[in-house]
């Protein structure tokens, strides 16, 4: 059983409606989770950006100080502490990256099954895999795709689209 399945079969039930807000609210809530732990990573990022680029500085200071100080031992330990700021640096960026994608592919596909569902498709969920991909995150921030025409389409747009003429869909 799917979730758009779970959703009918709620719906059927008295109180239904509330338990598929429950449903919701803890998608949302799960959402906002994972925004409060990008946003942690983001600020790990800038501080370890601020501690990298003191780093910089520092060790430029002490190559001024030195002359030809790159045999210096402070300057190898300098050394040594910029390359693990740079790569706990690159390891935080990728993580924030990563939980940024994964967040939007999650939110585009719960769009995409609830466009679906409220489409009576036949199965809400192996459809909206099938067109998930095709739609992506807009500049201002909404999710839609690339019609035909060349305009901006809306997920309900995309799902009417491919409903559109499978009669067998529905």
């Amino acid at each position: 059983m799917n979730i758009a399945e779970v959703y009918q079969a709620l719906e059927q039930l008295e109180n239904g409606k509330d338990l598929i807000d429950a449903i919701k609210g803890e998608t949302s809530r799960l959402n906002n989770e994972a925004k409060t732990t990008r946003e942690k990573l983001q600020n790990q990022i800038t501080t370890l950006t601020g501690e990298r680029d003191t780093l910089s500085t520092r060790v430029s200071e002490l190559e001024e100080q030195a002359g030809a100080g790159s045999n210096s031992p402070e300057y190898k330990q300098l050394e040594k502490q910029l390359k693990a700021m740079s790569d706990k640096f690159e390891q935080a960026e990728t993580k924030a990256k990563e939980a940024e994608a994964k967040r939007i592919q999650s939110e585009i596909m719960a769009q995409t099954l609830d466009a679906f569902t409220k489409a009576n498709a036949v199965d809400p969920q192996e459809f909206a895999r099938l067109v998930a991909n095709d739609i992506k995150v807009q500049d201002d921030g909404t999710y839609g795709y690339q019609k035909e025409d060349g305009t901006i389409g809306t997920i309900q747009d995309r799902t009417a689209e491919w409903l559109q003429g499978k009669s067998w869909a529905v």
